[in-house]
């Protein structure tokens, strides 16, 4: 079976987007919401989390904290169009294992989401 990335964009072509680019190697599901991120870590139990970090109720870091509590072995990646100092401090706060700016490279995010899987394979056998 191949490993799962669950994407949440409240954004329909960026998660269309990030669905082709990772599906030939990953089992991939797409989500709107931060509710329907965190309902699917329970059911789909994801590997990996790409997570934009403007959704319309929730932000990414709160997201991103139900995620590891539920399941610290899940690597993150946090998706921002904004390069508020901010903001980048908030998110560096939450620890994700990865931010990337959009406009993202394909590569990069092909890359980014390689090595987490990789990452969360070994954590999850060695726990």
């Amino acid at each position: 079976m191949n490993p799962r990335v669950l994407c949440v964009d409240d954004q329909y072509g960026i998660r269309v987007l990030l669905k082709e680019i990772l599906k030939s190697d990953y089992e991939v599901m797409t989500v709107e919401t931060g509710e329907e991120a965190i309902e699917n870590v329970w059911k789909f139990a994801p590997h990996v989390v790409i997570l934009d970090m403007k959704l319309s109720k929730m932000k990414g870091t709160d997201v991103l904290k139900s995620i590891k509590e539920i399941n610290c072995s899940i690597g993150t990646i946090i998706l921002t169009g904004y390069q508020d100092s901010d903001l980048i401090n908030e998110i560096k706060k939450s620890n994700p294992e990865k931010i990337i700016f959009k406009p993202f490279d394909i590569e990069q995010i092909k890359n980014s989401v390689k090595e987490l899987v990789e990452n969360s394979i070994e954590n999850t056998q060695v726990s």
